[in-house]
């Protein structure tokens, strides 16, 4: 057991705008719960991003453990080891408005298998994220545990966001075979560049990697042979991956691998991502041929019960090799690997059991008179139809059973914008908004700045599909807060129009009146016909209606940054915008001046929004002196307009004049002695 160490570090702190200054103020607030919903529209626009969902009161000093990584939550499997090597890593926010002290602590505790380990980071300006990493520890195969971490601050006031407690359980698992995806086409000049080096790396890594291409008849003249002995089939694979492009390489149902697949990296690190932890499910698969008839024997073993979903196995038949003398002028290339063929007894594949065993499998089919029954094999995986994960795939060959040079020149990615390649797919049914879980905060201030992964804390999506919806988008940050990350929804990639998506926040207790919600979102037009949509609307009834509308904008009004035909991510400040709205205009305060209070009280600013002068109203029990300053956004003060002066007993009003300021969320602060409340409003010029 470790009492102390040095100092182990990896650290981003990333400088920000600050969000709020309000003290929060429980004399007078009505406290409520809200729900969001942020309804996209999808036009096959461009892409949109959203960062730094915030509500509520903003502390002096807040420190918020956002995120552990590197240990599995809930149950893991194991590839077929003994025990698991981890490195945990936490992430810690400044939610507050002041930069903390360098005298952070962060700590990591597990009973079950003894270990105890602290870190160091420096201190964190207002807004920013610093990124930490414990020891590596190793953990043993079939042992539940606990995980407790926590950090400490002296000067942290607000300790409820402080902890994060998980359980966890690394069971033996199988090894698993990373199943890779790809449409490609022979017509295509941007598959003939990257094809080369994806045949390569799935030689180097056959044992691990089961790869199949997807023919399409796109681009123009679409004759691509490989399609053609198929387009039922092809053309259905298309559209169960809506796939709008060639070439689009898909990792385990579920990722998309980036190009240009000549960067080694873009191709091996997810992989390897894949193969740290084993799958519950193991599939191997023989082939026998007789009598041109070809007999696939498959054999599933579940370990332990799926997770919940509508699995099916599916079978494909797969040529490894095929070239050709001679190809049309159309063609880019003229050899091809891993081409398919046909899938049995169809695309849709069969529903498996879930729970604990092994089951049997066998297909029988005959070799067409064009296939090559010396390259021919089969291609098994299970597939979660829900949200497309592919748990495990096996394939029926263990060698390459070809030795041809796949690479040729040095090669670089030049994919195609957006054309008109593509025809009608089915359109799959309207998310809705019910039936999701929610989560109370009751933390003064909500912040969800997707540093703690996509659907942490209780978010919830209407689409399941992965690579169609919203998803987490490393490397992206918006400007209220620091980190590297936030979630995009995809419409570059989603080619189905017409179709309604939605986030959903979990139930957020203890909003009321004086509070105000933030969020950043970037996003570009990619030509003025195509205008994708958001809506962000509000329940205060836990998510059964949904009557605030508070954003509804799309296309060029929705644009934060110039269209563009190529795929959208934000390069900078000036692309992203900031929304804001005063949940006063959702929620009544019911503590408004009637009787004399006994303390001092201060009351929302009228006309609120105002331009240029708004009324500021206070009530004084005579009995200290009083001071009244006005702040901006950054927490800079503006204005003194009482400075330490006595008042006597009774209601008071001050008018506040903001003329030369620019329009935007400002907030006064009354002091009386050890006493200090404020409020926000709104500037509108």
């Amino acid at each position: 057991m470790k009492n102390s160490k040095s100092y182990k570090l990896f650290v981003a702190v990333v400088s920000t705008v600050i969000l709020s200054f309000t003290v929060m103020d429980n004399n007078h607030v009505q406290e409520n719960s809200i729900k969001l919903a942020f309804v996209t529209y999808n036009d096959f626009g461009n892409n949109l991003y959203l960062d730094n969902i915030s509500i509520g009161t903003r502390s002096s000093y807040d420190l918020e453990l956002t995120n552990i990584t590197g240990i599995e939550k809930d149950t893991a499997y194991l590839p077929e080891t003994s025990s698991v090597k981890v490195l945990p890593t936490v992430v810690i926010t400044n939610v507050g408005y002041s930069s903390s002290l360098d005298s952070i602590m962060a700590y990591i505790k597990i009973d079950e298998i003894s270990v105890f380990d602290s870190v160091f980071s420096p201190g964190i300006i207002a807004g920013g994220v610093s990124v930490v990493r414990f020891d590596s520890i190793s953990i043993p195969a079939d042992i539940s545990f606990t995980v407790n971490t926590w950090i400490s601050n002296p000067v942290d006031s607000n300790f409820s966001n402080d902890t994060i407690t998980f359980s966890s359980v690394y069971k033996q698992g199988f090894r698993k075979k990373v199943l890779i995806e790809t449409f490609t086409s022979a017509t295509s000049y941007s598959s003939a560049l990257n094809d080369p080096y994806l045949n390569f790396f799935v030689n180097q890594n056959f044992g691990n990697v089961n790869a199949v291409k997807y023919h399409r008849n796109v681009p123009e003249p679409g004759n691509d042979s490989m399609y053609l002995e198929n387009p039922v089939q092809l053309d259905s694979l298309r559209d169960y991956y809506f796939n709008f492009q060639v070439p689009t390489s898909i990792m385990t149902g579920q990722k998309i691998l980036n190009a240009p697949y000549s960067v080694n990296s873009n191709l091996q690190e997810p992989v390897n991502s894949e193969l740290e932890l084993g799958v519950p499910l193991n599939i191997t698969v023989n082939d026998t041929i007789v009598n041109g008839i070809v007999t696939a024997d498959i054999n599933i073993e579940i370990t332990s019960k799926l997770p919940d979903g509508n699995w099916k196995l599916k079978v494909i038949v797969a040529e490894r090799y095929k070239s050709y003398d001679s190809i049309p002028v159309e063609w880019t290339q003229s050899e091809f690997f891993d081409v398919f063929k046909k899938a049995y007894p169809g695309i849709s594949g069969v529903s498996i059991p879930v729970n604990h065993g092994t089951y049997n499998y066998q297909y029988n089919f005959p070799v067409e008179p064009q296939w090559a029954d010396s390259l021919l094999y089969t291609l098994v995986y299970v597939q979660n139809d829900y949200d497309r994960m592919v748990i495990n795939s096996g394939k029926s060959i263990t060698d390459t059973m070809v030795g041809v040079n796949m690479i040729t020149d040095n090669i670089t990615q030049n994919l195609p914008g957006k054309g008109n390649y593509f025809g009608q797919f089915s359109v799959p049914s309207d998310g809705n908004f019910s039936g999701f879980g929610s989560d109370g905060s009751g933390n003064g201030f909500y912040l969800q700045n997707f540093e703690g992964g996509f659907m942490s804390g209780n978010w919830t999506r209407s689409q399941p599909i992965w690579f169609i919806s919203f998803r987490e988008s490393g490397g992206v940050n918006g400007t209220l807060f620091g980190g590297s990350n936030c979630i995009v929804m995809p419409f570059y990639e989603y080619r189905v129009r017409g179709i309604y998506d939605t986030l959903f926040s979990p139930v957020i207790n203890g909003a009321d009146s004086d509070d105000t919600l933030f969020f950043n979102y970037a996003y570009a037009q990619y030509l003025s016909t195509y205008s994708d949509s958001l809506k962000v609307l509000i329940s205060t009834d836990g998510g059964v209606t949904y009557s605030n509308e508070i954003f509804n904008k799309g296309g060029e009004e929705l644009a934060t940054a110039p269209s563009t035909t190529i795929t959208f991510s934000p390069t900078g400040a000036n692309q992203w915008g900031t929304f804001i709205f005063p949940l006063q205009n959702i929620f009544t305060d019911e503590n408004e001046p009637g009787i004399s209070p006994e303390t001092v009280e201060l009351y929302q600013n009228y006309p609120n929004p105002f331009n240029p002068s708004t009324n500021i109203r206070f009530y004084s029990p005579g009995n200290s002196n009083l001071t009244l300053e006005i702040f901006d956004i950054s927490g800079r003060l503006i204005k003194r307009l009482i400075n330490n002066e006595a008042y006597n007993e009774g209601f008071h009003t001050v008018i506040f004049n903001a003329t030369g300021l620019s329009s935007g969320v400002y907030f006064y602060r009354l002091s009386a002695g050890s006493f200090v409340t404020s409020r926000k409003m709104l500037l509108v010029k």
